[in-house]
């Protein structure tokens, strides 16, 4: 009897494979430990021994590290059904997300993506208040002698988001309540297992109340936006209307959105920013072709949104600092049923994390991946790559809803600062990344802002 992998004019079926046995670990924990002292370098030197689906781990649970393009694709994209976000990784920001898109799963997720996918996508940007806050920060940090660039950019960067989703709120009170939200979610997160919001713990207490302050500053500005026409996202939240022209999402629901927009959308951008200006500052090459694409283009203004398509060099120095330094450094998916990845077995339960510090940086994507190439990204790189090669918002469904967005402020944002200054790193210290919720830098880093004009 024939079957059908052996049926005349049929392709053979390649028998599909098994996980290899885990990595060895200690006894009850794991590779749990390994992942705490070292994160990065345990993902590096696990890809490197074990192959492109290399398995360990967490405790009693099998985890499994998808570094290549096909599998990714999968996991994000193919077989995307068979997936959703494991408490084990997201748990601990449950407070945060757990009513906005970011922190749902399942039918709850796919509705609520489908109602707010189009106000996100056509998400109004203020590029005069993004270029105006950050210019204001280079004339003050210009005036210091060392100032501590994490800190304050995220303050910046935060004021920034929120006067694109609030139309203008101030946003330094809400900067204070998104950083220390943040940290207590890391806090969290190094005790390695999701702890219950109930626990009268620190790292708990101090989430709840960092969320009930966003919750406040959000109720406030709405507060004083009342009776004036606005362009911000909150409006085009509370724009989407259903056929019957009821309103799609509630008060709570539109709050829940703009919180986690301005506890992590701030933060992200601000590591990208710092991350950029490190690696500008330890390539002068790089630096000089971007001052000069600056120069060129700008002169003495702004830069507008109008500009963003010429700024070609700009954008590609955005998108190899996303590649070296992607500040979302590890996506975690659970098998809700046995499945395949890439032809590969993968049972129910399992926990695949696909990393985009590890397959960012393969050679058999990107060529001298360990260098600061941002020419690197031409058009022909960008047809050729494999969709998954490079995925530093995401893939598939839950691909980032304002990466879009992101991208151009993050643009603006750059340009205002380069153009303006030269900021100086200290090159005898180490700059291996921390690994929290997001690729930070190390603690403490204090840098010079040398003003141009």
């Amino acid at each position: 009897m024939t079957t059908s992998s052996t049926l005349p004019g049929s392709a053979p079926r390649a028998r599909p494979r098994e996980l290899g046995r885990p990595a060895a670990g200690v006894p009850l924990l794991g590779s749990a430990l390994s992942l705490q002292r070292d994160m990065l370098g345990f993902l590096e030197a696990i890809d490197r021994a074990h192959g492109p689906m290399a398995s360990f781990r967490v405790g009693p649970a099998r985890w499994v590290l998808a570094s290549r393009a096909d599998a990714i694709e999968d996991v994000l994209v193919g077989r995307g059904e068979d997936f959703d976000k494991p408490d084990a990784l997201y748990g601990h920001g449950r407070m945060i997300f757990g009513n906005a898109l970011t922190g749902l799963k399942g039918a709850r997720w796919r509705a609520r993506r489908s109602i707010v996918a189009p106000a996100f996508h056509r998400q109004p940007l203020d590029a005069h208040a993004i270029t105006g806050f950050v210019a204001a920060w280079v004339e003050q940090a210009g005036a210091q002698s060392e100032v501590k660039l994490g800190e304050q950019l995220t303050r910046v960067m935060t004021r920034v988001t929120c006067a694109n989703l609030l139309d203008g709120a101030h946003g330094e009170h809400a900067a204070a309540a998104a950083g220390a939200a943040l940290g207590a979610m890391g806090t969290r997160a190094n005790f390695g297992v999701p702890l219950p919001d109930w626990l009268p713990l620190r790292p708990v207490s101090t989430m709840r109340r960092a969320v009930t302050e966003l919750e406040r500053f959000f109720d406030a500005a709405v507060r004083v936006g009342e009776g004036r026409e606005r362009a911000d996202l909150r409006t085009a939240l509370e724009a989407l209307r259903g056929e019957d022209g009821e309103r799609l999402l509630d008060y709570a629901a539109v709050r829940a959105e703009i919180n986690v927009m301005v506890a992590v959308g701030g933060h992200q951008l601000a590591l990208a920013l710092a991350w950029a200006l490190y690696l500008l500052d330890t390539n002068p090459q790089a630096l000089d072709s971007l001052t000069e694409e600056l120069d060129r283009t700008l002169g003495e203004r702004h830069a507008d949104l109008t500009d963003l398509d010429g700024l070609t060099f700009t954008g590609q120095v955005i998108d190899e600092t996303l590649r070296i330094y992607p500040p979302f450094y590890l996506i975690g998916r659970e098998a809700l049923r046995d499945t395949l990845v890439a032809g590969w077995q993968v049972p129910r339960g399992t926990t695949v994390v696909l990393s985009p510090w590890v397959t960012q940086r393969l050679p058999e994507y990107f060529e001298r991946p360990g260098e600061f190439r941002p020419q690197r990204w031409t058009a022909q790189l960008r047809r050729e790559l494999p969709r998954a090669a490079y995925f530093p918002f995401g893939g598939g469904g839950r691909l980032c809803v304002a990466q879009a967005a992101s991208r151009r402020q993050l643009m603006l944002a750059l340009a205002t600062i380069v153009s303006r200054c030269r900021v100086r790193f200290d090159h005898g210290r180490s700059m291996r990344p921390r690994t929290t919720t997001s690729l930070e830098q190390p603690r403490g880093v204090l840098v010079r802002v040398e003003t141009r004009r």
